[in-house]
């Protein structure tokens, strides 16, 4: 598997846990409890897609899957801490997400049968 993609992966699996902890502890909104949950679940997505369908379009889903959840969540953290929101960004992440799924999907479609033992 793709060395940047794990990095990128796990750097996200932490931020969630940090920001669910800082939200927590620290007065976070609804928004930062969707946005670490978001955010952790595509962690592990952008994880596992590559190593569902073991093929060059599913590596493409699991970096698509992990550039959208980073994009969302972080437009959610911001506007949950009380910080001006950057524009429409958890929108084009959310995008994101949804086309890093379908990527997935078609990555599976394509890849041919595998014998079972």
């Amino acid at each position: 598997m793709n060395r940047g993609l794990v990095i990128f992966a796990a750097l996200q699996g932490a931020m969630a846990i940090a920001a669910a902890a800082l939200g927590a502890h620290a007065g976070g909104t609804e928004l930062v409890t969707t946005a670490s949950t978001i955010q952790l679940a595509h962690a592990v997505a952008g994880l596992a897609a590559p190593l569902a369908v073991r093929t060059r379009l599913g590596e493409v889903s699991g970096w698509v899957l992990l550039a959208g959840a980073l994009l969302f969540s972080a437009d959610l953290y911001l506007r949950g801490f009380g910080i001006a929101a950057l524009g429409p960004i958890a929108p084009l992440g959310g995008m994101a997400m949804i086309a890093g799924w379908l990527i997935l999907a078609v990555a599976a479609f394509l890849r041919p049968a595998q014998p079972r033992p």
